[in-house]
């Protein structure tokens, strides 16, 4: 009935449908939640969980983080973006880089392959993650790297290159 009809909407993530009397029903609708704003062709849009886009920005959204795709590729609503698995790395790591790192996360961007993602912080350096891999390793790695650098005295750190397996490149 009318449950099945809304439950591939776009944007909405539960409904139910309650009988009150002969000619009365309840008709009650979740909205998705969005993760994070997907950023392409100069256009702004609304990321569930799942990594589809269900909607375009909007200023009450402004707080979550913002995904750039560096090769502005052409988007509409409903479209995947992110594999599950890039969904829960970005998550992971929104919600653990900045108490984890001691800096902040200015910028996020995917790059030309959907599995790496950059980060500029505000300290002035920026890293590059596998996003195949479990978003707690490479935080993990990139710890004892910022450690080895403080420890070394390398205050003039400019990048760290998580991506190739047991090599970290700073």
């Amino acid at each position: 009935g009318i449950s099945k009809r809304f439950s591939g909407v776009t944007g909405v993530a539960k409904i139910s449908v309650e009988h009150l009397s002969q000619h009365n029903i309840r008709i009650k609708i979740v909205e998705k939640s969005p993760l994070l704003i997907w950023e392409t062709l100069n256009q702004k849009y609304l990321v569930d969980d799942s990594g589809y886009i269900w909607g375009n920005f909007e200023d009450t959204y402004a707080s979550l983080p913002t995904l750039i795709d560096t090769k502005n590729l052409p988007v509409k609503i409903g479209d995947k973006v992110l594999p599950q698995a890039s969904v829960d790395f970005f998550n992971y790591l929104s919600n653990n880089f900045n108490d984890q790192t001691g800096a902040r996360a200015s910028k996020y961007e995917i790059m030309d392959i959907v599995s790496d993602l950059k980060i500029t912080t505000d300290a002035g350096w920026y890293v590059y993650f596998d996003t195949t891999r479990t978003a707690k390793g490479e935080l993990i790695s990139l710890k004892r790297v910022l450690s080895e650098a403080k420890t070394s005295g390398s205050s003039n750190l400019e990048y760290i290159d998580l991506r190739i397996a047991n090599r970290i490149f700073y």
